[in-house]
């Protein structure tokens, strides 16, 4: 077996200081887990994919530590290390302050759910993402619907530069090849073709066929999340 292929998923326990040691799972029922630690110690906690304690997720699942860990009312995202000078890492306002709802945000993104948030213009539904993602370095794209967006914007088209044609990749495939979060807003003002094209992202088993580019086929990386906002859901 490669082990460049398949590399070694790894568990690390977040503990009360906020702090990831590295433990193993010696039991996982639909109950409960049971961890040990490298000094021996044994805690039993939550069971997967279910809250309970003082911060959940608490076990999180890595090929390497986590360096940023995010925590807001009992709910916790980890994640791995991206280059922290990608220009696509918003940057942490220390005068915003998250809302309630955030904790709905941190279990959707832990459970790679598809996220949409709706409400009035300003009431902070991209400013919350972009500032959990500021949080733990995790590159972001965004993108702004309307009725000039064109399917070129979101899949890409072939592009001719030094006599070579080339396929230049849109926001979507960039984001799932990449690992970013994307952000769609104004999601009520797409034109519903580009909206269509969507679909198979956004099923449980996400895949984009891109015909385009002599049908590649592309499966996002694991850190892929897609958002999107809306002011009126179509009202």
């Amino acid at each position: 077996m490669n082990s460049t292929k398949n590399p070694i998923v790894k568990h690390y326990f977040l503990n009360r200081v906020k702090q990831l040691e590295e433990v193993e799972i010696v039991l996982n029922t639909p109950h409960k887990r049971r961890i040990k630690f490298k000094d021996g110690r044994v805690k039993t906690i939550h069971p997967e994919g279910v809250a309970w304690g003082n911060s959940y997720p608490r076990v999180f699942a890595s090929t390497e530590k986590p360096n940023y860990v995010f925590s807001y009312k009992g709910r916790s995202i980890a994640q791995m290390n991206f280059d922290e000078t990608n220009y696509r890492i918003p940057h942490i306002d220390t005068s915003y302050r998250f809302q309630p709802f955030t904790s709905l945000l941190l279990d959707s993104i832990n459970a790679k759910e598809n996220v949409l948030l709706s409400g009035g213009t300003g009431t902070g539904k991209t400013t919350s993402l972009m500032q959990i993602a500021a949080h733990i370095k995790q590159p972001v794209t965004r993108i702004n619907l309307n009725g000039e967006t064109r399917l070129s914007d979101i899949l890409g088209k072939m592009q001719v530069a030094d006599g070579k044609t080339f396929f230049e990749y849109g926001v979507l495939p960039n984001a799932m090849k990449e690992g970013h979060w994307l952000i769609l807003d104004e999601l009520d003002f797409a034109d519903p073709a580009v909206l269509a094209i969507l679909h198979p992202v956004l099923e449980e088993n996400p895949i984009l066929v891109l015909k385009e580019n002599a049908g590649e086929v592309i499966k996002p990386h694991p850190n892929f999340r897609i958002f999107a906002t809306a002011n009126s859901v179509g009202a």
